[in-house]
């Protein structure tokens, strides 16, 4: 019995990773696609862009959740945490540069839900 609840753990915790890795595949894709890209950028706040990545890599043969959506951007932006200070001190720039200087460092994807989510805390 410990071998096989092990074994299901495994492939629980397979099945996560690889989800995950297809949200990466997919953002890589969406980057360089120009009607994903325009897509993605048309939405407003951070839940409908992750909803239209699920839908719109479920169309191109990718199987993720919003979960999962939400567990590649805490990955990708590993270290980098928004602070209240960061936000704060970023009320005397334009809201490009708020999103900018907060989320420039992050691939494509991670990159579009940290500014919905910039733009929603504001």
């Amino acid at each position: 019995p410990p071998i096989i609840v092990s074994i299901v753990c495994f492939r629980i915790y397979a099945r996560g990773l690889m989800s995950i890795e297809s949200v990466r595949q997919f953002s890589q894709i969406a980057q360089d696609d120009t009607w994903i890209k325009n897509s993605l950028e048309a939405t407003t706040d951070r839940e409908s862009l992750i909803n239209l990545a699920v839908q719109l890599g479920s169309e191109r043969g990718f199987s993720f959740t919003a979960n999962e959506v939400e567990e590649y951007f805490t990955e990708e932006r590993g270290g980098i945490s928004i602070t209240f200070e960061e936000v704060f001190s970023s009320f005397s720039l334009t809201r490009i540069d708020r999103t900018s200087s907060i989320c420039s460092k992050l691939p494509y994807l991670a990159r579009l839900i940290c500014e919905r989510a910039v733009n929603d805390f504001l």
